[in-house]
């Protein structure tokens, strides 16, 4: 399946209604949580590298979730998403565009730590913040009880490295157990950034995601 747009109404934080891409919801929820862990200069990747500042990546981001009326316990019926994504992080700012598999954009985010605009085709613009963005599509995604996905933690998972104000357990070589979440950051590879990880994958239950990082570039 790929990304295809829905609607959603607005909530008691000030976003604008509009229409965006449903069932890629946690796409975006995904990209806007590592948005404030790439903004942040201390935040570390392998070994004791600093994370760059500025660079654009290139790459594929899907989804394996349950279906809405899954109880958790047994066999669900599951859902799968994919689209590609295309990023540039020059700290604070970013600008990323979310895509389905015939690179027809569904959705552009652009903004700061504070500030976030998103644009779909044929819609008007969202000017909000991160967190309301975030509030918005976890309101009216499929699976609600994926919420607790925090935004915080995946700035760090995406670097390889748990975060920091939660507890660790089962950690073997490139992947952790967090609050329920299995992560793994493989295939790890010198780029013009130094060495990266270019599959990062994140499980819990029947709910998987994986952002497959094509190339990594370096911008001046």
């Amino acid at each position: 399946m790929m990304f295809k747009t829905v609607s959603y109404k607005k909530q008691h934080i000030g976003v604008k209604a509009a229409k965006q891409p449903a069932k890629a919801v946690w796409l975006a929820l995904f990209v806007v949580g590592l948005l404030s862990g790439c903004a942040s200069t201390d935040n570390l990747g392998a070994g004791d590298s600093p994370a760059p500042k500025q660079w654009q990546l290139n790459g594929k981001i899907g989804l394996i979730y349950p279906d809405a009326d899954c109880s958790g316990q047994g066999d669900c019926r599951t859902k799968s998403d994919q689209g590609k994504i295309s990023w540039q992080q020059q700290t604070p700012h970013y600008r990323i565009t979310l895509s389905d598999p015939f690179n027809r954009v569904v959705m552009s985010l652009a903004g700061d730590e504070q500030n976030l605009r998103a644009t779909s085709p044929d819609q008007p613009p969202i000017d909000t913040t991160p967190n309301e963005f975030v509030a918005v599509l976890a309101h009216n995604a499929d699976n609600p009880a994926l919420s607790t996905l925090s935004p915080a933690w995946l700035s760090y998972w995406v670097t390889g490295r748990p975060a920091p104000d939660s507890t660790v357990s089962q950690k073997t070589g490139n992947a952790f157990t967090q609050a329920g979440y299995r992560v793994s950051a493989r295939k790890w590879q010198q780029t013009p950034l130094g060495h990266m990880p270019t599959l990062i994958v994140v499980k819990k239950d029947h709910f998987t995601l994986r952002l497959a990082v094509q190339s990594w570039q370096a911008l001046k």
